[in-house]
């Protein structure tokens, strides 16, 4: 797993394609730890609209394991490339160290030898609540989140009924950028059901599939509120196309749609990519972590939300546990995150603790 942040909006990514996106204490997108499947996540689906051929940018939620598959993770960016079906794609995800603002990047070339006529689409559920609230109460969270279709900005905006005068309002858009000269599809959903269809799951959904009605354009107070914006390209043999996806979170209706203004105008060129590069290095140059170090980090960090065998106690010693949650607190543990557990054996391993606190450090500025 890998986090992308600048301090307040956050993208969580794993290796399958999995992951969420969050703003200060809340998530905008569904996400739930599951390390079999690893099937929760905004996903990227590419349809072939000739012979109807469907797969994802990661692994997941297709299982497409047709094509190569290389994943790539950076300090400032996580990076999927694959090809199928004479198709190449990368997808690039990065957050703007200035804005709340996540970019997602996918760039397809057609190495056929000849055009080819294919439909990008995204898919996340929409939440706007902490991830508590949400995984107590999922149907009662989703009845406060409306959306409406901005065709100005080709834009998904979500924000959420408040419940009480103390809620703090928020505000999620999720817009997609073409290139110039490319016309706009306008196709979008915010209705879970109408998506997957009936029984359906996001492994193959029913508006993507060979004989399905595609996107239905409805908005408002959705039962399963979801974002989805779909782009349809014509590629040319050996030619080369762009587009760009951009989630915002904001505290206002106004700054949200300022920010999408602004970010439909400026997205298509690499200054967010070059901005988060240029913060990271200095962040880690703060912190006194280098590449080789980031790596463990991050490799920590993933055994945190998806626990390995190697790294718990055995298995006669949980199951000799009496102890609930609670048996925590008089530690003053509140048991509700993950915990790491660090022994040493003499003073000498002291530099594991200073190591292990800088990674503490790092992952606190990544919320």
């Amino acid at each position: 797993a890998q986090v992308l942040s600048n301090g307040t909006y956050s993208a969580f990514v794993t290796s399958a394609g999995g992951g969420y996106s969050g703003w200060r204490e809340v998530d905008l997108t569904r996400w739930r730890p599951d390390t079999p499947l690893d099937d929760w996540g905004t996903w990227a689906y590419i349809r072939d609209m000739d012979s109807g051929d469907l797969w994802s940018a990661g692994r997941q939620p297709t299982g497409s394991t047709s094509g190569n598959l290389e994943v790539l993770f950076s300090a400032y960016k996580a990076e999927f490339r694959r090809q199928d079906h004479d198709i190449s794609l990368r997808m690039e995800i990065a957050v703007a160290p200035r804005d709340d603002v996540e970019i997602r990047r996918i760039t397809l070339t057609n190495h056929s030898d000849h055009s080819r006529h294919l439909a990008i689409t995204i898919y996340g559920e929409v939440t706007l609540a902490p991830q508590d609230a949400d995984r107590r109460h999922p149907a009662f969270n989703k009845i406060f989140i409306e959306s409406e279709y901005l065709p100005e900005l080709n834009a998904l905006l979500f924000h959420r009924r408040p419940r009480s005068a103390e809620e703090q309002p928020i505000y999620l858009a999720h817009l997609l950028v073409v290139e110039s000269g490319v016309k706009v599809t306008g196709s979008y959903e915010s209705d879970r059901a109408r998506f997957l269809g009936r029984g359906g799951t996001p492994r193959a959904p029913a508006a993507l599939s060979g004989d399905g009605l595609g996107l239905s354009g409805t908005t408002g107070a959705t039962l399963d509120p979801i974002m989805a914006l779909a782009q349809e390209i014509e590629l040319e043999s050996h030619e080369v196309a762009s587009i760009i996806y951009v989630t915002l979170a904001a505290g206002s209706r106004r700054e949200a749609l300022s920010l999408a203004r602004r970010y439909q105008r400026q997205a298509a060129d690499n200054r967010v990519f070059d901005q988060a590069r240029s913060q990271s290095e200095r962040e880690l140059g703060q912190l006194g972590l280098d590449t080789a170090h980031l790596k463990h980090v991050q490799q920590l960090f993933s055994a945190l939300f998806y626990p390995h065998s190697a790294l718990r106690a055995a298995p006669e010693i949980l199951a000799a546990n009496n102890e609930g949650q609670a048996g925590l607190w008089p530690y003053s543990i509140s048991g509700d995150y993950p915990i790491l557990l660090v022994r040493i054996d003499k003073q000498e391993e002291l530099s594991l603790v200073n190591d292990l606190l800088q990674a503490h450090d790092y992952w606190r500025d990544r919320q």
